[in-house]
């Protein structure tokens, strides 16, 4: 977004917080969209670092992570996270010396929010026209699959319902190629697919971009892809077929690409550019898991075009267009192993 500066959360409150300050307040509580991590912090995490920078802080209230997480003290501040989907409120209660302006006794604590909570008849028949009009779109059918789609697969980010994603994102946007993963762990059983199960596979609003590459600039990002090959993270190709070689028996997996080609298994003319599409997503970085995909694609000489075409109604579409739909796997990462390398 041109004109924008995204800061990092540390420095962003070093700056607002002496106008905070300044209104004397009794009480400073920090809602963050950002989730507190038992391994530690990352890029789009970093609840440890604020607790250990602003100590003054007495609750921070958190969330994104979709992990529900009792009361606990960081360096000494309140943290609660109260999961995710309206399962859980996050309780906390404050005992304020109003004298000294400070807060003298704190607790949080979580309260699931299930059967044993009773409705509100009010909010109840205020919300039953939009529940009503909400249940009725989720049950409008799409189409069909002749068998199950599956989010697993044998072959590393190309599963069955990676295949639909690719194959609707590549029809709306024209594109030669498509880098992308699942977005759930979600499958789609044979038979009827309705707008619920769209949701399942496709739970997020992004949109695609288009970037024309050079094979060897698509080669950099497999590599950089190629670090969480056999994770979640690991992202699945359409369009082209590749090896990973091992390079490295120490410490780490490292991989090279090679053999690069169409599906047709001819290899595009050195210098051609091929259109690839990505998510959003991942060409914002995903969370710094990829930023030399970020680099590459924000180059002049890629041309990136980011549409207005969203994943969701690619797919709709795609299902709509072509049902039943006959859908499998297809393997386009193979790994070889160089002679004396340990199986990885």
């Amino acid at each position: 977004l041109e004109g924008l500066v995204f800061e990092k959360s540390v420095a962003a409150l070093r700056r607002v917080l002496p106008a905070v300050r300044a209104q004397h307040a009794d009480v400073l509580v920090l809602a963050a969209h950002q989730g507190w991590r038992q391994w530690g912090d990352d890029a789009a995490n970093e609840i440890n670092a604020l607790a250990r920078a602003f100590p003054e802080i007495d609750v921070i209230l958190g969330g994104h992570t979709h992990v529900a997480v009792e009361g606990m003290e960081l360096q000494g501040v309140a943290y609660i996270q109260p999961g995710a989907h309206g399962l859980w409120l996050a309780k906390v209660q404050m005992q304020v010396d109003t004298n000294r302006h400070c807060v003298v006794r704190r607790t949080a604590e979580l309260i699931a929010v299930d059967s044993s909570i009773p409705q509100d008849p009010e909010l109840t028949q205020q919300s039953a026209p939009a529940l009503a009009d909400t249940k009725n779109y989720l049950r409008q059918e799409l189409g069909q699959t002749i068998r199950e789609l599956s989010a697993q697969s044998p072959y590393p980010g190309q599963s069955s319902v990676q295949a639909l994603l690719a194959a609707a994102i590549a029809e709306a946007v024209q594109s030669d190629v498509v880098f992308h993963g699942t977005l759930s762990s979600a499958s789609l059983a044979a038979g009827r697919i309705r707008m619920r199960d769209l949701w399942r596979i496709v739970p997020y609003e992004n949109t695609i971009g288009v970037a024309q590459l050079t094979l060897a600039e698509l080669a950099e990002i497999l590599e950089e892809n190629s670090r969480y090959w056999r994770t979640r993270q690991f992202r699945g190709l359409s369009g082209l077929t590749y090896e990973l070689v091992r390079v490295s028996d120490a410490g780490p997996a490292k991989y090279q690409v090679q053999n690069i080609r169409l599906l047709d298994g001819s290899v595009p003319p050195p210098g051609a550019r091929l259109r690839v599409a990505f998510n959003s997503h991942d060409l914002a970085s995903a969370g710094a898991r990829f930023p030399r995909l970020r680099e590459i694609a924000e180059q002049p000489a890629a041309r990136l075009q980011e549409t207005d075409v969203d994943t969701r109604r690619a797919v709709r579409a795609y299902i709509q267009k072509h049902s039943p739909l006959d859908i499998s796997a297809v393997e386009s990462a193979r790994l070889v192993r160089r002679r004396g390398s340990p199986k990885p």
